[in-house]
């Protein structure tokens, strides 16, 4: 070799220099790509500060495509509505009657059996008015997937817009504590923000890895319960993402009406503590359920309660047969799988329409008047879905504060039910009377839902 030749001992620098150069610059490139395409949806989220995900709507939508809204020709539609759906609907007509949209859970729509979509809170509310009213709310629906949907709600221009949420703050903290693992969130919030995007299917197969089915056992569903330290924690950021969407619609010229919740404090807990002193105690049934205890053997639940002492389903069961409306409350309060919302919640939306001037309607307040101390059994199937009648009296008293902001007359409350006020009889679904034939819903044939 010539002493004076270029040696080639590896790659050349410069080349290996714009190599990365390019490298770097095509990877900044789909970055900036990526982060404008979903810019809006990323400001969704980071204007609402996030908490548990809601599984059944950023996670599991009926047809897979991510998408919570639809947008067609006729308007918005709820994508994560599978029965009953609100139609699709476009901006307002001029000289229309005025419009009211409600976002809530399964207590607004989808948890109550045998019911149209005209006799759910919502529809009901319309009819007693005179008034449109769009019933936007969805099984699991928190205020976390209601920050989610509000621009697009308050893109068709309601007058007002009716909030009846808090339940699942709880649930969905429940639910996803109990079944869910470390990526359930990431998964959730994911698919929710990348919507009708294909990079998601390849970033969850990633993330996820192979997938795995772990069937509920009891050893499985008793490893968590809401601690104190969690309540706080879901107490602040539902108050938070609270003040948002108030604020957020408030902004949008949209008046607000915030309810407090209702709920069933004599149904127990999803789960017993201890079913098998519940069983020695007598219970009928192994499903908790708010059925008859007042024919159970006094000298049975003693047994019961020197096999598991200070059980809190035995302390329901005592307070059901004493008619013990005050230890009933603070159970519920106590509840350690909590699926309904608590005194101290619904303190928190008191605090909050004070502070924000959106108008109140003390639903809880209204409720226990009518019931005497506790809202009327006969209004739930368990512990916080409605029955038909339920509906109509959380229609009636969320009137009461909608009619004036649109100067309508309010209508009538929905007066006390003539049955289930002995606390230790019959308080639930299972037990009570068969309904009346309805031929829409008993002869349903695959002819599609009501």
């Amino acid at each position: 070799m010539m002493e004076n030749e270029p040696k080639n001992d590896g790659p050349n620098p410069l080349a290996f220099r714009l190599v990365w150069g390019l490298v770097v610059v095509v990877a900044i490139g789909c970055v900036w790509v990526v982060v404008s395409a979903y810019q809006e949806e990323v400001d969704r989220f980071l204007r609402v500060r996030m908490g548990t995900p809601t599984p059944e709507l950023a996670a599991a939508l009926p047809d897979g495509s991510q998408e919570l809204i639809r947008r067609t020709g006729a308007g918005i539609e709820a994508n994560y509505q599978s029965v009953r759906k609100q139609p699709a609907v476009g901006l307002q007509r001029p000289g229309s009657e005025p419009r009211m949209i409600w976002l809530g859970g399964s207590t607004v729509h989808g948890g109550s059996r045998d019911i149209t979509r005209e006799e759910e809170a919502a529809g009901r509310a319309g009819a007693l008015l005179g008034m449109e009213s769009l019933n936007f709310g969805g099984i699991g629906m928190d205020t976390v997937s209601i920050g989610v949907i509000l621009d697009d709600v308050l893109s068709i221009k309601p007058d007002v817009l009716v909030l009846y949420t808090g339940h699942n703050e709880f649930g969905n903290a429940v639910f996803t504590g109990r079944y869910g693992d470390a990526s359930t969130v990431h998964m959730a919030l994911l698919r929710a923000l990348l919507r009708k995007s294909r990079l998601f299917q390849s970033l969850e197969m990633r993330l996820r890895g192979p997938e795995t089915l772990t069937l509920p056992s009891e050893a499985n569903e008793k490893q968590y319960t809401v601690d104190a330290d969690t309540r706080n924690e879901i107490y602040w950021r539902f108050e938070e993402r609270l003040r948002h969407i108030i604020s957020t619609a408030t902004d949008s010229g949209v008046s607000v009406v915030v309810a407090t919740l209702m709920s069933n404090a004599v149904a127990p807990s999803m789960e017993f503590s201890c079913p098998e002193a519940m069983r020695r105690a007598g219970f009928p049934a192994l499903r908790p359920e708010a059925l008859p205890v007042a024919n159970l053997s006094e000298a049975d639940i003693a047994a019961a309660e020197a096999m598991s002492p200070g059980c809190r389903d035995l302390r329901w069961l005592r307070a059901r047969r004493a008619g013990d409306k005050a230890t009933l409350d603070t159970l519920r309060d106590e509840d350690p799988l909590p699926a309904r919302a608590d005194r101290p919640l619904n303190a928190i939306i008191r605090r909050v329409a004070a502070d924000t001037g959106a108008r109140l309607v003390d639903v809880d307040s209204m409720a226990r008047k009518v019931g005497e101390g506790l809202a009327p059994s006969a209004w739930f199937l368990d512990s916080n879905h409605l029955t038909i009648e339920g509906h109509d009296a959380l229609a009636r008293m969320v009137g009461q504060g909608v009619a004036p902001l649109v100067g309508l007359d309010p209508p009538t409350l929905a007066t006390a039910p003539t049955t289930e006020h002995d606390l230790a009889g019959c308080n639930a679904e299972g037990c009570r009377k068969r309904r009346d034939f309805r031929p829409e819903f008993d002869l349903d044939f695959g002819q599609g839902p009501p």
